[in-house]
């Protein structure tokens, strides 16, 4: 076959071609029909005169195992692979509406199909970023759309798998208008590579225009490395300088100055094209049909001067209570800091301070191994104590006990066993290997998918509990009345429900059956408190109370029967969305300042020193933690182009992975009790709100309510 010879008309393979519809400089694109199923599809072949080029065929194979692994709604998927007539080809969905590079044959496009094509291919960079692919090559020929506008992110033929957090290239690959300044001088790249190249990619779309154009590629991507930014008004002045600061800083040279996510790109751009002058990476609110989960996080009007009551034998008043410990709060090391926000500038007398602490903690790790190396080690949680005054064993009995100071904790946290040490076998916080999800078929998984999922919907006006049944689909309401019931909680014997009802006219915990009976309310006060969470021997329940009226919340431990009352933060941050870890050692729960959803983070709470660990630490807002049943993942939201978005990271804050942004506001998640599934809520904005099932390692979320449905938990205990 010559070079330029076409396979049109011809049958290849199990496809047949019908018309060329586009050809680069390592692969030529037909139309084509799949026999077998009559299936429109999009086939790329590797021209004759690249098949005994090792080089180009092992790009071309990598493309397809790469994308192959790719399952996200904004990348073109590939649904095949083969070689007929030793000639490498790729099957992949057929896209009927062209790129974006056929609509700029027209001119620039309109804001709002800028803004739509932003965000959605800003989320598909960034999916591809969290699975440790670079696309490389980001440029309008390689975005696609289809009927109804949606934007594909395609060509992966020169994208790269990370060893880490960065690759290096082998030469300057890619195409010199859209390159990084680091690609053009061959230099280390990671995702914020990506984020220039959609930065270059929308100038173009909002001027008609690249902003380096000159006579030779070589010259061009010298420019990306040495000429000034160019102002986009230069060329449009009716664009706003909201729009060209975004685009200035998305094409900042130096990338620690850069936009950090392609996300954050779009929404920046987003919120200057809507002509909004608050940070966009805030989240707004959204006027949906059911509380947002955070609603418990917005500031009072008008704060009550009347303090909080709480009645005798259900609650202690907060001067009767144990003084909380310390909630000192440090961070992980292994968290990216925040590089936007200057050094502190410190006293001599702090780093004094900060020296001894250094050295204390020193003393107490080295205390701490030689406990290790005596052969206790492991956490169990022990009933309350019936007596302030802690004992011991001897230690020739079969069970030795370490209880800290009386005074400094309460009796019902988890001590050291050395029982417990040779009995425990799950994974847990402490394990110095993350754990990842074993390879799956989603769709298997989510065929398989059986228990129990709680939930509340507003279908009449105000909200319910319901409980459906994921076998056979039948749904059964829980409870009925003018009251608003929300958050529920499954205990960890499946057999209880905890949730918050604003029945006598604030929002308090209460506790009931699995079937709706037996109702005991377990907080009767005048403040607000917030979705409560199980301990893991479901003895006690966690939750959040805002005690000074002022928009901050504490966090507490109250005991499933309403006594035992323990304030474990104190602080004047927002703590919300208690989580505690499967062997009641640590309780993860975020927190920020009431008014700046940008500083909230995730954090863990030792229950045993009162010390809080940062898990993340970023410029975005983190928040709703929750527990894998094996305690080596957890699940939280981060700022997504819904406003939200689903991650996973290890217990220890690591491996933070983007598993799910759709175009509704993602929130209220849950674990399947196997861990392999993450129910969730997901609505779009004029919508009500339904849950949506995803398995670990897909990209397709299956929606399982359709009359409204929020904030599930899920259990595998039967209906008693």
């Amino acid at each position: 076959m010559a070079e330029t010879e076409s396979l049109a008309g011809t049958q290849f393979g199990g496809y047949q071609l019908l018309e060329e519809i586009g050809r680069g400089g390592m692969a030529v694109v037909y139309r084509a029909v799949q026999i077998s199923m009559s299936r429109p599809v999009a086939v790329k072949v590797l021209p004759r005169q690249f098949i005994h080029d090792k080089t180009f065929r092992e790009r071309f194979k990598r493309e397809a195992s790469i994308v192959a692994k790719l399952e996200h709604r904004a990348i073109v998927p590939v649904y095949d692979y083969g070689e007929e007539n030793e000639t490498p080809y790729i099957v992949m969905r057929y896209m009927d509406a062209g790129s974006v590079d056929d609509l700029l044959d027209r001119g620039p496009l309109p804001l709002e199909q800028v803004e739509r094509i932003a965000r959605q291919v800003g989320a598909a960079l960034d999916y591809a970023h969290s699975k440790g692919v670079l696309h490389r090559d980001l440029k309008p020929s390689n975005i696609l759309l289809d009927r109804e506008g949606d934007a594909y992110l395609t060509d992966f033929g020169i994208a790269r798998m990370t060893g880490s957090s960065t690759i290096t290239t082998s030469g300057v690959v890619g195409t010199p208008s859209y390159m990084s300044p680091e690609q053009a001088q061959g230099l280390k790249l990671d995702g914020r590579s990506d984020v220039y190249g959609l930065a270059v990619v929308l100038y173009e779309m909002l001027s008609g225009r690249r902003p380096y154009e000159s006579d030779t590629p070589y010259s061009v991507a010298v420019m990306h490395v040495t000429a000034p930014i160019p102002s986009i008004r230069a060329i449009d002045p009716s664009i706003s300088p909201a729009i060209d600061r975004v685009l200035q800083k998305g094409l900042e040279k130096n990338r620690e100055r850069r936009y950090q996510t392609a996300t954050a790109l779009a929404l920046a751009l987003s919120a200057a094209i809507k002509g909004e002058e608050s940070d966009p990476s805030r989240i707004p609110t959204k006027p949906i049909v059911l509380p947002r989960p955070d609603a418990l996080l917005t500031e009072p009007e008008a704060p009550p001067t009347i303090p909080p009551v709480y009645t005798e034998g259900q609650a202690v008043s907060r001067a009767q209570q144990p003084t909380p410990p310390s909630s000192k709060r440090v961070r992980a090391s292994s968290v990216r800091r925040r590089a936007a926000r200057p050094p502190r500038q410190q006293r001599w007398w702090v780093n004094v301070a900060l020296g001894a602490l250094a050295g204390c903690l020193l003393f107490a790790l080295l205390i701490a191994l030689a406990l290790l190396a005596m052969g206790i080690g492991a956490w169990s949680p022990l009933p309350p104590a019936e007596t302030s005054t802690p004992t011991v064993a001897p230690s020739g009995g079969a069970e030795i006990t370490v209880i800290p100071p009386s005074g400094v904790l309460p009796p019902w946290i988890p001590v050291l066993t050395e029982t417990a040490a040779a009995q425990r076998t799950q994974v847990g916080p402490d394990d110095a290997v993350a754990t990842t999800p074993s390879a799956l078929d989603p769709v298997e998984v989510l065929r398989q998918v059986s228990g129990r999922i709680v939930f509340y919907a507003g279908r009449d006006g105000d909200t319910e509990l319901f409980l459906l049944d994921l076998a056979s689909g039948v749904e059964l309401q829980l409870t009925d009345n003018a009251a608003g019931d929300r958050y529920p909680a499954i205990s960890p014997d499946g057999a209880r429900i905890a949730f918050v009802s604003d029945r006598d006219g604030d929002d308090d915990i209460y506790v009931m059956d699995i079937d709706g009976a037996n109702v005991l309310q377990i907080t009767h006060n005048n403040i607000e408190d917030g979705p409560p969470a199980w301990s893991p021997d479901g003895q006690a329940l966690y939750f959040a109370s805002d005690v000074r009226f002022d928009g901050g919340h504490d966090l507490y431990r109250i005991g499933a029967d309403g006594a035992d009352l323990f304030r474990l933060t104190d602080s004047a941050a927002k703590d919300m969305h208690p989580s505690p870890s499967p062997d009641g050692r640590y309780l993860v729960y975020s927190s920020g300042q009431r008014t700046d959803p940008e500083t909230w983070e995730i954090y863990r709470l030792d229950l045993r020193t009162g010390d809080s660990l940062a898990l993340t630490d970023n410029d975005e807002n983190d928040w709703s933690p929750a527990y894998s049943p094996d305690g080596s993942r957890i699940s939280f939201l981060r700022r997504g182009v819904g406003r939200s978005a689903l991650w996973t990271m290890s217990a220890d804050g690591r491996n933070q992975t983007l598993v799910y942004d759709g175009d509704g506001y993602e929130w209220g998640n849950c674990w399947s009790p196997d861990g392999r599934l993450l129910a969730f809520t997901s609505g779009e904005e004029n919508g009500a709100p339904e849950i949506y099932l995803l398995a670990l390692g897909g990209s397709e979320a299956r929606k399982i309510t359709s009359e409204g449905g929020a904030y599930p938990a899920w259990t595998s205990g039967p209906l008693r």
